[in-house]
């Protein structure tokens, strides 16, 4: 993300949260900031039911920096924003809220707030031990992956943290499989996570039907079924796309052929596209398609 874009809202985001008895917790990629971000969004912790005065919070600042926020998909565990000027590149802002998986709370939000310590120039992170167990639970719980650019990191917190560490697995995993993890780690045998990956999240399934047996069910069949309808919608943009030359940027002008003379190029009428709902399961991919265009073209 271009720092003449990134920095001003990170610095006016810890104005704002300072100023409401607040703080900016990042919960991943904050090691460039306020400068710079390693990825293309930006992650932050919100406490259960604050949801509206991020909003405000999001409000003021873009009103301030003479820039537009436009909200964007609403997931079951986080809410996506986007800031952006006329003349610079848009910055998706990710309120996340809960840590949930298939029906399973992995990890409480409150505690990861309450236990975050502060990083630099008024931004906070979370502790050493969380931030490991959160970078390892979100790519691993929810894909099966271990992400080769958070290894260093997650083996040197499980390391140095590893007591901290087994305990946040052992609520998750079980006693027995949070020492098999903790050890993985530790050993950095991270072939041995990702070949064993889809027997520990149905181990971490079946904790959940054990403890919460109707809520774990319910979650279960809701989120197979939205990932089902995703790749309908997934499909279905692939075809248009291919048939089309390509994504238009909303409020750009379309050119729309009345006959076959109009499509040899003799009369064209113009008006401008729609933007798609990005509420609805089609209008978020197609937004998500259209942020990246628009970050990489920026």
């Amino acid at each position: 993300m271009n720092g003449a874009m990134l920095e001003p809202i990170v610095r006016a985001l810890v104005a704002e949260t300072a100023r409401c008895s607040d703080k900016l917790v990042v919960l991943k990629n904050y090691e460039w900031l306020p400068q710079a971000n390693r990825g293309r969004d930006l992650d932050l912790l919100v406490l259960p039911g604050t949801e509206a005065q991020w909003c405000r919070i999001l409000d003021c600042i873009a009103q301030r920096l003479g820039l537009c926020r436009m909200p964007g998909p609403r997931y079951y565990h986080a809410q996506a924003h986007v800031l952006e000027g006329p003349d610079r590149g848009p910055l998706q802002i990710d309120l996340i809220s809960r840590f949930h998986w298939r029906g399973v709370d992995w990890m409480s939000p409150q505690r990861v707030w309450a236990n975050a310590v502060p990083f630099r120039e008024g931004i906070w992170i979370p502790a050493p031990a969380d931030h490991c167990v959160f970078t390892f639970c979100q790519s691993y719980l929810h894909g099966g992956l271990v992400p080769d650019r958070h290894v260093p990191q997650m083996v040197a917190e499980a390391r140095q943290y590893g007591h901290e560490v087994r305990a946040r697995l052992a609520g998750i995993f079980g006693p027995g499989l949070a020492t098999r993890i903790l050890g993985d780690l530790q050993h950095e045998r991270i072939d041995a996570l990702r070949a064993t990956a889809l027997r520990y999240r149905l181990i971490v399934l079946a904790r959940g039907l054990v403890r919460h047996p109707l809520k774990t069910i319910l979650t279960a069949l809701v989120g197979y079924w939205m990932e089902w309808q995703i790749t309908v919608e997934q499909a279905e943009l692939s075809r248009r796309a291919k048939a089309a030359p390509g994504p238009i940027p909303a409020g750009q002008a379309v050119v729309v052929p009345r006959s076959p003379a109009d499509r040899a190029g003799h009369r064209e009428e113009e008006r401008p596209s729609e933007p798609r709902d990005p509420t609805t399961v089609r209008g978020a991919r197609e937004w998500e398609r259209g942020l990246v265009a628009r970050q990489t073209s920026g």
